[in-house]
């Protein structure tokens, strides 16, 4: 989904529709501590109120990713 400006739910729906089991949450706060925000896309009976993902370091996300895929 490529938009100049798209909005938050649009993108939670083509998320969900493609099928996306993660997505990586760049906000200005993450940016500038250099952590990124990995939310994993369950449900929303599963994830609860407070399913705001973790945050992690932009430089292990590669490595959290694969742990989470069972892949490390």
């Amino acid at each position: 989904m490529y938009k100049e400006k798209p909005k938050v739910p649009a993108q939670w729906k083509v998320a969900g529709d493609d099928g996306v089991q993660f997505v990586a949450i760049l906000a200005p706060d993450e940016i500038e501590k250099g952590t990124v925000r990995i939310k994993e896309q369950v449900g929303k009976d599963q994830a609860g109120e407070d399913n705001k993902g973790e945050e992690v370091s932009m430089k292990e996300v590669a490595d959290y990713l694969l742990g989470k895929l069972g892949r490390a």
